[in-house]
């Protein structure tokens, strides 16, 4: 037997092992690299990504920001019916892709929150603005064009959509329709009959909002000049609603009159499409009493008690204030579709009622 070294086929064998085994590990361990690689790179990718998008997210905030200040200062220094008119063209894309924008009031302060986010909402940005006029979206937009509109008599400005569609209050859920009394999208003067009679907006800090609105010259006396009666010769306010569905919907009004005018400023007529005023009859929709609170009314002295309007389609539509008595004072209007097809005290909001849109 030789005590030699080994030789033959043994080494070859062992030789052979150990080269597929070098071969399986040096490729594992590049595979591993590579992947580790990609996955890092990929992140990095996709965060500088998001940064990117984040700071277009906010110059296009600070753009918007910037326009309804200008309007809110063009507004304070405007006549009285004058108006405001602001264009601002935005991006379609930013970093190639689409993204909705939005804006909401903060708290009821005059600090407003513009919201701009992708689709996936992975990336959400927000700018901050100050306004003394209200502000009131119209949904989020999607980039393109965007219009802020003001009217110096009732101090509000609106956001329209891109596709050039005028503002309407989005329903508050499937059954209700709310508007803010104080911010409508035209204003119609009353019959001249040189009394001079318009609507104002004032602050009230127990009003929706802290802002209602009211009719001047207060000078309401039971029948007379301050008194229009069953007719539309007082200003009128038009506010487009979008009708969830049709169908009839209870008329409800939070109102109420000055403590000094002794039920001589509490009535209004409420009418949907220009079409005559749901709430004829005696004092029209009133308080009906001295109580100087701001309450829900839906009490028409007269024949009907609870008003209602009827929409003959769901969609677009418009709703209308009348004054009846000048000096009353209205902070929202409701519109609620009973689910029984009953108006009742079970549709009556309670408090400021519900929240717009």
């Amino acid at each position: 037997m030789s005590s030699g070294p080994l030789s033959g086929p043994d080494v070859i064998d062992e030789r052979a092992v150990s080269t597929t085994l070098g071969y399986a590990l040096t490729l594992g361990i590049t595979t591993l690299l590579v992947s580790g690689l990609l996955i890092v790179g990929g992140t990095f990718i996709q965060d500088q990504r998001e940064d990117a998008t984040r700071t277009e997210y906010r110059v296009v905030g600070q753009r918007m920001a910037a326009d309804i200040g200008a309007a809110d200062r063009l507004l304070a220094t405007a006549s009285e019916g004058g108006s405001v008119r602001v264009e601002r063209a935005l991006p379609d894309q930013v970093v190639g892709e689409s993204y909705r924008m939005g804006i909401d009031r903060v708290d009821d302060t005059d600090r407003y929150r513009i919201r701009l986010r992708n689709g996936k909402e992975s990336v959400v940005e927000t700018v901050q603005v100050r306004s003394e006029a209200a502000v009131y979206d119209s949904g989020e937009l999607a980039g393109d064009r965007v219009v802020i509109e003001g009217n110096a008599i009732v101090d509000e400005k609106l956001l329209v959509s891109p596709e050039n569609e005028p503002f309407r209050y989005p329903a508050a859920d499937e059954n209700t329709i709310v508007v803010e009394a104080e911010a409508p999208t035209s204003v119609r003067p009353g019959t001249d009959d040189g009394a001079g009679r318009e609507w104002v907006e004032f602050h009230d800090a127990a009003a929706s909002g802290n802002t209602a609105i009211t009719t001047v010259p207060n000078s309401s006396s039971g029948t007379g000049e301050g008194n229009v009666e069953d007719t539309t010769d007082g200003p009128r306010l038009d506010y487009p609603v979008e009708v969830p569905q049709s169908g009839t919907y209870c008329v409800f009004v939070r109102l109420r009159e000055p403590p000094t005018d002794g039920d001589n400023s509490d009535s209004v007529h409420v009418g949907v499409d220009g079409n005559t005023p749901v709430t004829y009859g005696s004092d029209g929709l009133s308080v009906g009493s001295t109580e100087t609170a701001w309450r829900w009314l839906h009490e028409v002295d007269g024949a009907n008690e609870y008003p209602s309007v009827t929409f003959g389609s769901s969609g677009s539509h418009t709703l209308n204030l009348y004054m009846r008595e000048d000096g009353t004072q209205v902070d929202k209007v409701a519109l609620v579709h009973p689910t029984d097809g009953t108006c009742s005290d079970n549709e009556e909001p309670t408090g400021t009622g519900p929240e717009v849109g």
